[in-house]
Formats: C-alpha cells, sequence, structure tokens
C-alpha cells in the first residue's frame, strides 16, 4: 500500500518518539506490576497534553529528549500525521485504562493496557506503528487510492 499523507506536511523526530514510547511502554509495565491508579492516570494526563496540547508540555517526551541528548541519538525524521493519528488511540487506551482502573475493573485494565504495552513495545523495539499503519489505511480508503 502506498503511504501517503495528505493532512500533514510536517516532520518529527522518529528516534524521539520511539523513547517516548518505550517510556510509555515502561509505564504500562509498571501499572500491570503494581495495579496503581495513579499510573494510569500518569499515561493518560500525558497523552491528552500532546494530543490536545504540545509535545514540548508532555513530562514524557520531555525525558524522552533528555535521554536522546544524553545518548547522542541521531535524528531521524519522519510524517507527524501518522504518529499523532497513533497518539490518538494512546489517549483512547490510557483513557479505558484510567477509568476502568478508578472504578475497579481490574479485567478491563489489565487486557486494555496488554494492548497498549504491544503497540508501544512495537513502536519502541520495531519501529513499527501500528497505529499509523490503520492511518495509511484510513486515508487509503478515505481517498480512494
Amino acid at each position: 500500500m502506498k503511504k501517503i499523507c495528505p493532512i500533514s506536511s510536517i516532520q518529527i523526530d522518529t528516534n524521539l518518539v520511539r523513547i517516548n514510547t518505550f517510556l510509555v511502554a515502561l509505564l504500562a509495565s509498571l501499572y500491570l506490576y503494581f495495579h496503581l491508579t495513579i499510573i494510569a492516570m500518569l499515561l493518560f494526563l500525558d497523552f491528552s497534553i500532546r494530543v490536545f496540547g504540545s509535545a514540548k508540555y508532555s513530562y514524557l517526551f520531555t525525558f524522552a529528549k533528555l535521554i536522546q541528548k544524553i545518548f547522542k541519538i541521531k535524528e531521524q525524521k519522519t510524517d507527524a500525521a501518522p504518529k499523532r493519528f497513533a497518539a490518538f488511540f494512546g489517549l483512547i487506551f490510557s483513557f479505558v485504562i484510567f477509568i476502568a482502573s478508578f472504578f475497579g475493573l481490574s479485567k478491563v485494565a489489565f487486557t486494555t493496557t496488554i494492548v497498549l504495552l504491544i503497540c508501544a513495545l512495537l513502536e519502541a523495539v520495531f519501529n513499527y506503528c501500528l497505529g499509523c499503519q490503520i492511518y495509511y489505511i484510513y486515508q487509503a480508503i478515505r481517498f480512494k487510492i
């Protein structure tokens, strides 16, 4: 399938995104281990900041930039629109995790966290963004490519 992006010509650093998603995976893992609603809330707040605000105000993004600087990881540019689309899915998943955790729906919270963790690890480890793939399919359907 041809990968197009008719929505955005903005470029972002894919290595920074991968570090950020590793931090998301780390928080998701901590949530699975400790079952603390505060961790779910931190995930939801960070995704909210990135989706509705700006990544520069995200604490995970700020920490990811610090890690990138310390380890001297070079920039690698990619289109921003698919990554923003994927972040919206992260927002939805983290919201479900937070609400389910808050109301004691542990099976729902656990299952949703596993899905978020798998998606985050695919991006962080293999540079494979499942949300981006859904974005490309959506664009192909939308523009009948």
